[in-house]
């Protein structure tokens, strides 16, 4: 958000600021798979292949557990999808690109809601800090660029 309103060109460029949130991306997908994997591992959920790939597909004692750990496997999908548009971004066009990359905002919502609801240590206050902070964090800087736009429309 902060490189779509040109704010990082004050620091050191905007390839500095590309490269960091290409890293990010790629580190964010390679980390909810490792989180993924583990569940693999997992005595008390003893689950699968296919119910780790498969979104809404385990099976919980808890009333809509799996809609919880669903919503998280499909925003995994969904951020996959948008780091993948960066890589052929020529081929599919600008406005496609740009339109896919909106997507982040339902992805972060999927997961977000995934963490709060079928996290084990949601309640945390460790994790409702990083829950306030992420979210408010996104709020504020998607509040920021449309007022920011709407001030250069004018």
């Amino acid at each position: 958000l902060l490189m779509s309103t040109r704010t990082t060109r004050l620091w050191s460029g905007t390839q500095s600021f590309l490269a960091l949130h290409e890293f990010c991306s790629i580190s964010g997908l390679v980390f909810a798979a490792v989180h993924a994997l583990i569940l693999m591992g997992d005595g008390f959920l003893k689950t699968d292949w296919l119910h780790i790939l498969t979104p809404f597909a385990m099976n919980f004692k808890q009333a809509n557990q799996s809609m919880w750990v669903g919503l998280g496997q499909l925003g995994f999908y969904l951020l996959g999808v948008i780091l993948l548009s960066f890589y052929v971004r020529s081929k599919i066009g600008f406005g496609m690109w740009r339109w896919l990359h909106f997507g982040t905002f339902i992805a972060f919502m999927l997961v977000t809601v995934h963490g709060m609801l079928a996290g084990t240590d949601s309640n945390s206050s460790f994790m409702l800090g990083v829950y306030l902070l992420t979210t408010g964090s996104m709020m504020f800087l998607t509040l920021y660029r449309i007022l920011l736009m709407r001030a250069q429309k004018t």
